[in-house]
């Protein structure tokens, strides 16, 4: 009886451990499992399939101490239009935020970069404002050009809007949660999203140096 006992009590512990874990599992967002993987060097990365770069903060030990991360996706694996979507984690300047960024070709030599930025204390992903950049002439951020660009381009807020959803969810959440055998129920899980696409700051100076 008291083997038997002893062995019940024991099971029940296990039991409750086991529940815990579940409990805690569940508890998670998808992208909480990304930021805190990619703040310890982006291991489950490699589990993706579709990953083409993997550059581990751990590889610059011998020059920094700094803490990044950058995982990117393989284009063959992406849709035509884009040329980058990468998840981004720098520890040293923004330790909470986890940054999604990506390059969509809209002409042979310009480009449309939208980009997100996950907040992992306060479970808030927020679309940045947009930009454009141009070969020869830089990086657009002023608001009324990057507006009046899109709108000869013929971008619209409904194509900002499907590009959003194929970066973030198509690409980013359900690839690594495929790779890595998570449920997809659960990848925006308590996750409060923001978009700031076309929320340009005042006085931004039109035109920025990049590569185009």
């Amino acid at each position: 009886m008291v083997i038997k006992g002893m062995i019940k009590r024991t099971l029940l512990v296990l039991l409750s451990i086991l529940l815990g874990i579940v409990i805690n599992y569940l508890d998670r967002n998808i992208l909480d499992e990304i930021y805190l993987d990619a703040a310890d060097g982006g291991l489950l990365f490699n589990n993706v399939k579709e990953a083409e770069e993997h550059i581990d903060y751990l590889r610059w030990l011998f020059f920094t101490d700094s803490k990044y991360c950058i995982m990117s996706f393989d284009c063959k694996y992406l849709r035509d239009e884009y040329a980058i979507i990468a998840i981004e984690y720098m520890g040293d300047e923004e330790p909470d935020i986890l940054t999604i960024s990506s390059v969509i070709y809209i002409e042979e030599q310009e480009r449309l970069y939208i980009e997100a930025k996950y907040n992992y204390k306060t479970k808030t992903l927020t679309w940045q404002p947009l930009e454009v950049g141009i070969h020869k002439i830089g990086t657009i951020t002023d608001g009324e050009a990057v507006q009046s660009y899109l709108e000869e381009a013929g971008v619209t807020k409904k194509d900002i809007k499907k590009h959003q959803d194929y970066i973030l969810k198509e690409t980013v959440l359900k690839k690594w949660a495929k790779g890595n055998y998570r449920f997809p129920f659960h990848l925006m899980k308590g996750i409060k999203v923001t978009d700031s696409s076309w929320d340009f700051k005042e006085g931004e100076s039109e035109t920025t140096p990049h590569g185009g």
